[in-house]
């Protein structure tokens, strides 16, 4: 018996199979690419390398992601003070990546009823009933990615919506319409005061271990820590580090 070798395109049209996802193009998912993001970053913020190094790195541990047939394809959080580029860097990612990205401010679902708001439905201006903006941008963009902006502000009606929705990789409308994030990249950020984030020791050194589950379990629940794949701190520049970065 002739034995088949078996190629790399072999196994890309395997795990596409597995996975149904288009959100990573394969054959383009390539060091080049990386490369091209990391310098973008490099040119247009002023981040520590540390950053930009965890983030090659989970962003190519994200392939692997789909294969465990994940609710969806990552969590990130970014946490960081105001101003220190999280916002920015996400749009950098959905243009380098070329998949839409739909921003949600979570300031504005605070109060009790925020939740009604999110999901519709709402009345158009022809007088029927239809789905919310963020509903339609999940119906038309399966690929994805959805930036939660000041996420630790919404109430916990939204957070409980949010926490379901990212176990199950499902979320329902108002109208009771489903949608998938199973190809969206979810990303929450977390503002939190240089003085905070200075106080458990980023501002001089690497955090060690889960230094940063100190900022995070003021804010949310034990189980929804636990569908967070990588967590993003955005230190302060010291002067030092600024000379480091432009020279």
């Amino acid at each position: 018996n002739i034995k088949r070798i078996i190629t790399k395109d072999d196994v890309c049209d395997l795990i596409k199979s597995i996975v149904g996802s288009n959100i990573f193009n394969f054959e383009e998912y390539n060091s080049e690419l990386l490369i091209n993001l990391e310098n973008r970053i490099k040119k247009e913020l002023i981040v520590h390398d540390g950053l930009i190094f965890d983030l090659i790195l989970n962003i190519k541990l994200l392939k692997f992601n789909l294969l465990a047939n994940r609710s969806t394809i990552g969590i990130f959080a970014f946490i960081g003070a105001s101003g220190a580029g999280k916002c920015k860097l996400t749009d950098i990612l959905s243009e380098e990546f070329g998949i839409p990205k739909f921003t949600l401010n979570m300031g504005e679902y605070s109060d009790f009823n925020s939740l009604d708001r999110l999901i519709g439905p709402v009345l158009s201006n022809e007088g029927y009933y239809e789905s919310t903006r963020f509903f339609k941008f999940l119906n038309k963009s399966s690929n994805s990615i959805i930036f939660l902006s000041d996420f630790d502000k919404c109430s916990k009606r939204v957070l409980d919506f949010f926490l379901e929705g990212f176990k199950t990789g499902k979320l329902f409308d108002g109208l009771g319409k489903k949608v998938s994030l199973s190809e969206s990249l979810i990303i929450i950020s977390i503002n939190a005061k240089n003085k905070e984030l200075n106080s458990i020791g980023f501002k001089n050194k690497m955090a060690e271990g889960n230094d940063f589950n100190l900022i995070l379990e003021k804010r949310f629940p034990n189980e929804f820590l636990e569908l967070i794949d990588h967590v993003f701190v955005f230190k302060s520049i010291d002067e030092l580090d600024f000379e480091k970065i432009i020279f």
